[in-house]
């Protein structure tokens, strides 16, 4: 749990924001803290980076940082990789309140591209687990999102219209504040048109022409076909300060997307006739009082938090199969409250959360995903302390927590725990450390999912308990600081254990025609899996896996040179192993390759204008396991019934016949390994005055073809984003 204390009362009175040693507040439980005194190692985005590299959704703004990279499954949905792990390895909180539900999917975020960019101040992300302060689900890491306040709009009115070429977007977001010695209240409204996109060179290189024909993309389309759709939001927050040490906020935003469909099920991947995401919508609120100076206490808070997130899954092989609609919103309640007090050069923090899901799934004309009326509860306690040692040198803390969930009668617990240093060893030179145990609780997804699921697979339920997955990582690393010139390195080992896989069900031979999740099995293999109608695939069912390693390096340099020169750099590098085989573990969404990115800044001092070319570059990835392999945003197998079917639904595309094609295709992957790539651009801005400014991205200028690890959908091709802000 982020305590709330710092974090609320920050948005009144933060400091100015820095490019990269900006202060965070979420690495440490209610601490405003410089990145270079934090252990675990931090990225923060500020409003301006948000600016510069958001076009379509949220997850663009986590491109150039190190141990991070951007998952898009398709255009209106994605989602971020932390140290190799994304969905449900991750946890996100808004303004100190869980936005991670139990219902969410594996290897997908369907609502996180619902965090409008425009409503927020500045991003936080965490790398490492830290279920000491976050609870279940901080396997990867932590991404934390503040709002924006009343007070940190200046002036009190921004309008920003914006416009993106290469899926030819336009929209625009109003802000509006007003502030005062009493409070302050902003309200936003944004809106955005995403038409369908132009990938690079304007192929899709996953297309299900070229999968399942071996014919080029192009043949038939040079825009991503329903890649469309319209997403709309507002926000309204207010701070309304009752004393100097006491003040009470409310937060609501309501945003939704329409028309969305996934284009990785459609001629982008599987061929299927109809696959939509409908009326996907978000609610987000909370009212929260925070009081310094009670009850012997040096700052105490108190918080209620309400979210709903809805969908409604509308798939449909081909025009004469029989149509699949599932419905889902997920409703959660959460308390928190939290309490602070120093003693001596100790600085204590303790407290505790509870949320409570509640998943309406009705049936319709197929069985839901997850049993209509399905409970989760989500609940912990922790405590922290934080203390310096040898006049400052040395700055040591500590967390531990208690905590778990429980879905209808399955519950799961653990202790958790962490411990960290950084010593400046000197002006210029810092070394820190982070130990830390990670822990998921199996979730309501885990333990209720059955049916046919998004990625294609049909589910059964576990046929045995599922284990809490568990985690211990270690951080080391340095920084050196020295006339502007900033080093940071730093290495990790994750173990993860009792892994919750995906795998095909065994049963024993003779179960044709036995009913499973409400479907009639048609077929059996000789290893005992089995098959249904609607899915080409075996069944599966979730269950552990021993272990998993993961390990990496991380590192970043920034050099002010004269002339209003400023040079980055980063470089991350990432391998995970299944230590009994040695082979690539069979974790949800494959890990990503090495990548890193370069860029140079000129921004001379008084003038109007800045211009910045940048780079970023992805290795190839040979290391795909098994689940990758067979997963069609990333190798894409493909089988002789795959094949035969969209055959028989696109008669008159190719002139090969259907043996020929599963004789050339059938049981090979079409991508054995992820493609590396290079992407290069150059983006600047120029204020015409305090009023009005103007920003530029020509992006991808070598129209390079391209797609990260777990992208349903290729990377835009050349284009421009332009963005005018303008101030009253």
């Amino acid at each position: 749990m982020i305590p709330q204390l710092v974090v609320v009362l920050c948005l009144a009175q933060a400091p100015t924001i820095e490019r990269k040693d900006s202060i965070t507040v979420t690495a440490q439980a209610g601490r405003k803290e410089s990145i270079a005194l934090v252990p675990q190692r931090v990225n923060v985005i500020s409003l301006d980076q948000l600016r510069e590299r958001v076009t379509i959704g949220i997850n663009d703004a986590f491109r150039e940082e190190p141990g991070l990279e951007t998952q898009r499954t398709s255009a209106f949905m994605g989602g971020i990789f932390i140290r190799g792990f994304t969905g449900n390895k991750i946890v996100v909180y808004r303004d100190g309140v869980r936005y991670s539900t139990s219902a969410s999917r594996g290897g997908v975020s369907t609502f996180f591209n619902l965090l409008d960019s425009s409503g927020i101040e500045q991003a936080e992300v965490l790398r490492g687990p830290n279920s000491a302060q976050y609870g279940s689900d901080s396997l990867g890491g932590v991404l934390h999102i503040l709002s924006r306040s009343p007070e940190k709009l200046t002036p009190h009115l921004e309008w920003t219209p914006f416009y993106s070429s290469a899926s030819h977007s336009f929209g625009n977001s109003l802000n509006l504040s007003k502030s005062g010695a009493k409070g302050g209240i902003l309200l936003r409204g944004s809106a955005q048109r995403v038409n369908t996109l132009r990938t690079g060179q304007a192929i899709d290189s996953h297309s299900a022409i070229t999968r399942f024909l071996g014919l080029p993309s192009t043949i038939a389309y040079t825009r991503q076909p329903g890649s469309g759709f319209t997403q709309y939001g507002a926000s309204l927050h207010t701070q309304l300060k009752h004393s100097p040490s006491s003040d009470t906020i409310l937060h609501y935003e309501r945003e939704q997307q329409d028309g969305a469909k996934r284009s990785d099920q459609l001629l982008g991947g599987d061929g299927a006739f109809r696959a939509e995401v409908a009326n996907i919508m978000g609610d987000f609120a909370y009212l929260r009082h925070n009081q310094a100076k009670w009850a012997g206490l040096d700052l105490a808070s108190a918080s209620l938090s309400y979210a709903a997130q809805r969908e409604e899954r509308i798939n449909q092989s081909n025009p004469a199969a029989r149509l699949q609609r599932q419905y889902e919103r997920t409703r959660t309640w959460g308390l928190q409250t939290q309490a602070a007090k120093r003693i001596f050069n100790q600085d204590l923090f303790f407290g505790g959360e509870a949320y409570f899901d509640r998943l309406l799934s009705p049936a319709q004309n197929t069985l839901p995903r997850i049993a209509d009326g399905s409970t989760y509860k989500q609940y912990g306690i922790y405590a922290q302390d934080n203390f310096t040692l040898f006049q400052q040198r040395l700055r040591l803390s500590g967390a531990f927590r208690w905590g778990g969930g429980q879905f209808e009668t399955v519950i799961a617990n653990a202790w958790t725990g962490r411990a960290d240093a950084v010593l400046r060893a000197s002006e210029w030179l810092s070394i820190h450390t982070y130990l830390s145990r990670g822990f998921r609780a199996p979730s309501m997804t885990d333990l209720g999912a059955r049916g046919l699921q998004g990625n294609g697979q049909f589910e059964a339920l576990p046929p045995a308990g599922l284990r809490p997955e568990l985690s211990n990582n270690i951080d080391l690393g340095f920084r050196l600081r020295h006339r502007g010139f900033v080093w940071e390195t730093t290495g990790f080992h994750s173990r993860i254990s009792n892994l919750i896989v995906s795998q095909a069900l065994l049963l024993p031979q003779g179960a044709i025609g036995q009913i499973i999740s409400g479907e009639r099995i048609i077929n059996q293999r000789a290893d005992g899996a089995v098959f249904v109608a609607i899915s080409n695939s075996p069944i599966t069912a979730k269950r552990n896996q021993d272990r998993a390693n993961f390990k990496g390096i991380e590192q970043r340099m920034e050099y002010s040179l004269p002339k209003g020169f400023i040079l980055e750099q980063g470089l991350t590098w990432l391998r995970a192993d299944d230590p009994a085989t040695g082979r690539v573990p069979n974790v949800e969404a494959a890990y990503p390759p090495a990548m890193g990115y370069l860029k140079l800044r000129y921004n001379p001092r008084g003038k109007r204008y800045w211009v910045e070319p940048y780079w970023t570059l992805n290795a190839r990835q040979r290391r795909l396991s098994d689940l990758a392999l067979g997963d069609r945003r990333i190798g894409a197998t493909r089988s002789r019934s795959q094949i035969a079917t969209f055959y028989n639904n696109n008669p008159g595309l190719t002139r090969e016949s259907l043996a020929q094609l599963q004789d050339r295709l059938g049981g090979t992957p079409l991508f054995p390994a992820l493609p590396g790539y290079g992407v290069f651009g150059i983006r600047g801005g120029y204020t015409l005055n305090d009023q009005l400014s103007l920003f530029a991205d020509a992006s991808n200028l070598a129209d390079k073809n391209y797609r990260g690890m777990s992208w349903g959908i290729d990377g835009p091709g050349r284009g421009v984003s332009l963005q005018l802000r303008c101030r009253f």
